[in-house]
């Protein structure tokens, strides 16, 4: 299995710090045209995902979204509890095999937030327990031969959002 864990792109600022307000923030233009960047980025290397998934909140299901158009999948956007803040790495892997019925073919975009994001990564990738700062935009792209497993991943690719970027954007 292949995960692009991809943090959301530049949202608009918090108008209040209640959590409601918070969950229906959208990606500002810039953000969008940084996330299609980085979509343009891996389909021009041939990472073509499978399935796509999101947080509920807003911003990251926008993310997923532009992800999703560029590669013109005709399946809706899962959003995953597992992905919002308070998701935790076990349960996502459950709902990443239940999605796939643990295809080893499977490539799934997953956008989300920090600190999980970082967090995630470094579970799957060393067997110290840190996290892995994940810029706005940007994708870590996690492999594995068989399935999902803690410290096992292969990291493939980092790209932030302003490496992918498009002159003249």
């Amino acid at each position: 299995m292949i995960l692009l864990l991809m943090r959301h792109g530049v949202a608009e600022d918090p108008a209040e710090s209640s959590d409601k307000a918070d969950a229906k923030r959208r990606l500002t233009p810039k953000g969008k045209s940084r996330v299609a960047d980085v979509a343009h980025f891996l389909d021009t290397v041939g990472m073509k995902p499978t399935h796509f998934v999101s947080s509920p909140r807003l911003r990251a299901l926008e993310t997923a979204q532009i992800v999703a158009e560029r590669f013109r999948s005709k399946k809706d956007v899962q959003r995953l509890a597992s992905l919002d803040f308070a998701g935790d790495w076990r349960t996502l892997v459950s709902d990443l095999e239940e999605l796939t019925g643990k295809s080893e073919d499977a490539v799934v975009l997953a956008a989300g937030h920090e600190p999980l994001c970082g967090e995630f990564a470094a579970l799957a990738l060393l067997p110290v327990q840190v996290s892995l700062p994940v810029k706005k935009g940007a994708v870590v792209v996690l492999g594995w031969k068989g399935p999902i497993r803690d410290r096992e991943a292969s990291l493939l690719l980092y790209l932030t959002a302003r490496a992918a970027r498009i002159p003249g954007r």
